[in-house]
């Protein structure tokens, strides 16, 4: 490191300094955005064919609902009488 400090800076030490400094922002600025252009690439594919997601292993389809119950309906059949059908009939019938 010591002999870094005791180097003279001419010239040509600076130009050298400014030409890698400049290459590797530019490297630097390139990779970049071709990082951000793949990135963009798989993002267009992926939205353009969405794929529907396969259910995990072990899942089951969740069953149908049964169907509604009229409440209503059966505690108006418990409540109302069964029509007595020996009633009706008479002997002569």
């Amino acid at each position: 490191m010591g002999a870094l400090i005791n180097l003279p800076l001419s010239v040509p030490v600076v130009a050298g300094w400014g030409v890698w400094l400049s290459a590797g922002l530019m490297l630097l600025v390139w990779a970049r955005r071709a990082r951000e252009a793949n990135l963009r690439a798989d993002a267009v594919r992926h939205v353009a064919r969405p794929v529907a997601a396969r259910p995990k292993s072990g899942v089951r389809p969740p069953k149908p609902a049964p169907a509604p119950v009229d409440a209503f309906g059966e505690l108006q059949a418990l409540l109302e009488p069964e029509p007595d059908l020996s009633a009706a009939r008479r002997p002569g019938d």
